[in-house]
């Protein structure tokens, strides 16, 4: 299941799932990141897609659907890669209940998308093997 997960977040960042500028309210007592301090009731936020295809944090390949980046990363760049905030659950917004296992549901439907079409595709490709 590795690469299929490998393909499932390369698919979340080709095309995140949220169109919008992703953006909160800042609490009541200010908040900082970074070192930035942002006063209570700014809002802040960032555009999904910009991030998941930022050439300085992707790379020369920001444009291509490439898997094997999440395979081929280790130690620190895996770890940058990982913590590239999620626009599916976007939790630097809020905890969404049973956000850890939604990745698993993504992998389920996948397969049994799949697995049809595979078969669909399969009997096609005998009967026209055996038309010939």
């Amino acid at each position: 299941m590795t690469y299929l997960q490998a393909v499932i977040k390369e698919g979340m960042r080709w095309h995140p799932p949220v169109a919008s500028m992703l953006s909160k309210k800042v609490p009541a007592t200010g908040d900082e990141w970074k070192g930035d301090t942002f006063p209570p009731g700014t809002e802040v936020g960032y555009c999904a897609w910009s991030v998941m295809h930022d050439e300085k944090f992707w790379g020369e390949d920001h444009g291509e659907f490439r898997p094997e980046r999440w395979l081929e990363a280790d130690g620190p760049r895996l770890k940058a890669i990982d913590a590239t905030p999620d626009p599916s659950f976007w939790e630097w917004a809020v905890a969404v209940p049973g956000q850890e296992r939604g990745g698993d549901r993504v992998e389920q439907a996948f397969v049994e998308v799949s697995e049809p079409l595979l078969l669909l595709w399969m009997s096609a490709d005998k009967i026209a093997s055996s038309s010939v």
